[in-house]
């Protein structure tokens, strides 16, 4: 009595990737029928992709099985490679309905470390996995950390210069007298 959703297949009719989601319809606590549709995997990333026209995030979806079913702005993957998460910790933790904060994780399409979370999808056992760039994210705090860096140091060569200049004066007055 409960929504369900399929891992991805290939359609019938198109032959790409689509997912079939069957509602059941009850009438006085009795099912009565259902109501299946059926949804384009190519559409689902296409409309994920324009929500975030940058791209400047990776969205990897997953289904039940632990297999990667698209990242966005990614290429699908081979079957050999929808694998690549199903052994990682943090799945198995999404699925069972937590959400997962991610830190300095390295995605299998990237070789820089990303930090994002991982959400499931209702009860359904999909799940969601959000990253973006570390290094992209805190760009800014380091450019003003370089910033800072460079006053300190300026202000360290104003000091010794000054305290430089104040020697000599008491060694000159030092002398004289």
């Amino acid at each position: 009595k409960k929504t369900v959703i399929s891992n991805p297949l290939i359609g019938r009719v198109t032959g790409r990737y689509i997912v079939v989601i069957a509602a059941p319809t009850i009438t006085d606590d009795t099912v009565t029928g259902s109501i299946i549709v059926t949804y384009s995997l190519d559409h689902l990333k296409k409309k994920i992709e324009e929500s975030s026209p940058n791209g400047d995030t990776s969205l990897i979806v997953l289904d039940r099985e632990r297999n990667i079913v698209f990242a966005a702005y990614q290429p699908l993957l081979s079957d050999s490679d929808k694998s690549l998460l199903r052994e990682a910790d943090f799945v198995e933790r999404t699925q069972k309905g937590n959400t997962v904060l991610l830190e300095n994780i390295q995605l299998p399409f990237s070789d820089k470390t990303a930090i994002g979370a991982s959400v499931p999808v209702g009860d359904y056992g999909w799940v969601v996995v959000s990253t973006d760039e570390t290094l992209k994210l805190f760009a800014p705090l380091f450019k003003v950390q370089s910033f800072i860096w460079l006053i300190l140091i300026s202000a360290l060569f104003f000091s010794l210069a000054l305290i430089t200049f104040f020697l000599r004066i008491v060694r000159v007055v030092f002398y004289l007298s």
